[in-house]
């Protein structure tokens, strides 16, 4: 039975595609991808090029349902409307241990503030050969965020 793991919704001024479903290049890269790639849906960018996109809302891990009084919702800042996106990069195996490393160079001086933790048990800055961790947060925890 397919199961969910989280959900994203994002604002896009220009979408990635005018198509109504697509597999978006932010979480299903095909260079990246542990699964093969679908030929059900065109390869493209959660958002059009020169397209900023902003996270609307996530959801994870059995976190509740989301309900909004009556009369209220999220704004959409964008133009191109809110889009749905999955990714089923990777698989977590029923009693199991499963490793999935991700490293990003980043060259540039900034704080980073890690958040919604997902998958991922720690994150850590690696510089000059040491490690500092910068975040840590069990995966199995309900979680909702609201941006």
């Amino acid at each position: 039975m397919p199961v969910v793991h989280h959900i994203l919704l994002y604002g896009c001024e220009v979408p990635g595609s005018d198509d109504d479903a697509w597999e978006c290049g932010d979480m299903t890269s095909l260079q990246a991808s542990s699964s093969p790639p679908s030929d059900q849906y065109k390869h493209a960018p959660v958002c059009g090029e020169g397209s900023k996109q902003s996270i609307l809302y996530a959801w994870a891990m059995d976190a509740p349902k989301l309900q909004l009084p009556p009369n209220v919702g999220i704004q959409q800042p964008k133009k191109a409307g809110v889009y749905l996106l999955t990714s089923v990069d990777g698989e977590v195996g029923v009693r199991g241990t499963t490793h999935m490393e991700v490293a990003c160079v980043m060259q540039e001086d900034r704080v980073i503030h890690p958040f919604a933790f997902r998958r991922v048990l720690s994150g850590y800055r690696i510089r000059d050969g040491v490690w500092t961790e910068i975040g840590r947060k069990d995966p199995r925890l309900p979680e909702v965020v609201i941006p």
